[in-house]
């Protein structure tokens, strides 16, 4: 091979390399943030005290791996301003959904400690069972507010 070609080649090789291991942040926290979903669908499929099943710390305890995992997604959503279609599309169908119409709508909208103001559709996804529940409020799939909903005991 010429030294032409060769350094031409090696040139080539060095620049993929670089743009291979300097990911752009985005896409690095698009990767983190599917790894986080794929945890949450695993431990969604647990079932833990609140749900029939044995204590087990990493789904029941306070700031266990579950509820962290949950919080972490939740910030990440907040922040990346994602719409029902991303957010279904990350954390799976929601265990529970109400219109405003429901009978309990005006009491989750009052227990639940919001970021935001919660207009249109809300969908819970369970932490502890219906113990404690995350809840999230989309109006014309527009994220409008998101929270807790803890027992309070």
């Amino acid at each position: 091979m010429p030294a032409h070609s060769f350094l031409v080649l090696l040139r080539a090789l060095l620049m993929g390399a670089l743009l291979v291991t300097a990911l752009p942040g985005e896409a690095a926290e698009s990767a983190d943030l599917a790894a986080d979903a794929r945890a949450f669908a695993s431990l969604r499929q647990a079932r833990g005290y609140f749900d029939g099943g044995a204590w087990n710390a990493e789904l029941d305890a306070w700031q266990g791996r579950k509820h962290r995992l949950m919080q972490d997604l939740l910030a990440r959503i907040r922040q990346g301003g994602l719409d029902a279609g991303r957010v279904r599309a990350l954390l799976g169908a929601p265990d529970q959904a109400w219109t405003a119409d429901s009978a309990e709508y005006a009491e989750l909208v009052r227990a639940t400690d919001w970021q935001g103001t919660p207009a249109g559709e809300l969908w819970a996804y369970q932490w502890r069972g219906r113990h404690d529940r995350l809840l999230f409020a989309f109006e014309e799939g527009r994220l409008r507010a998101s929270g807790w909903l803890y027992a309070g005991e």
